[in-house]
């Protein structure tokens, strides 16, 4: 087994303890700490295992936002039981503000999160592209508007409100919102994956959109906008 050290030099003590050797001068000038020996010749300090204790219990104390003052006059009790009792105490108003910071914590975590996924759609319904499509069924909406960001958390349903309850089973919709432009009016679309028969269903013929604004043939172009329905 390791045995114990006589005695610690100033910087052996302040790496102890976490502090500095000038935090150690310090003290010793306040009478707070004092080294258990100094050299008569070199007016070295040294430093004993219960100096360290104490250094240790100080800086303990300063975490806590006491004065030096009051941590001064708590270990300059000869009541022990004092001593033990005040840190007792210190020690269940530790336990109090690191229940308060992670409750904090987990605060900032939930906020955090709630910020993210939102900086994260966001970047994706901001996202504007125009893509060639296949043939397809696509449904459009009775209105003529471009989708706002609120649309877009429900865009499908504005089109199975389109559709006969009974009927609803019939279809099923891309996650995609999309602007789809003809003849100067623009109208909501969804893609249909399956469908019936309802009011606003048209069939895109293949490749039937410009992509690059040329002159290819087609009497209409959309835009699509991811969605996160």
């Amino acid at each position: 087994m390791k045995e114990a050290k006589s005695y610690y030099s100033i910087g052996e003590a302040a790496k102890a303890a976490g502090m500095t050797e000038e935090t150690l001068r310090h003290y010793d000038r306040v009478g707070l700490v004092k080294p258990s020996k100094r050299d008569e010749w070199t007016s070295y300090r040294y430093y004993t295992e219960q100096d360290v204790v104490r250094l240790n219990t100080v800086y303990a104390l300063r975490q806590m936002e006491l004065p030096l003052k009051k941590i001064k006059e708590v270990l300059a009790y000869d009541d022990l039981r004092k001593i033990v009792d005040f840190l007792t105490e210190a020690e269940q108003t530790a336990d109090k503000k690191i229940a308060a910071l992670q409750y904090s914590k987990s605060k900032i975590q939930a906020a955090k999160r709630d910020y993210a996924r939102k900086l994260q759609t966001e970047r994706r319904t901001e996202q504007v592209f125009v893509q060639r499509l296949p043939a397809r069924v696509i449904m459009l909406s009775d209105e003529a508007e471009k989708p706002a960001l609120d649309d877009l958390w429900n865009y499908l349903g504005r089109f199975y409100s389109q559709i006969e309850p009974s009927r609803r089973e019939e279809f099923a919709f891309e996650d995609l919102a999309g602007l789809y432009t003809e003849g100067g009016r623009s109208r909501l679309f969804a893609v249909c994956l399956r469908h019936g028969e309802a009011r606003g269903l048209i069939t895109l013929p293949e490749n039937m959109m410009p992509e690059d604004g040329g002159d290819q043939e087609g009497p209409a172009e959309m835009e699509g906008y991811e969605d996160e329905a």
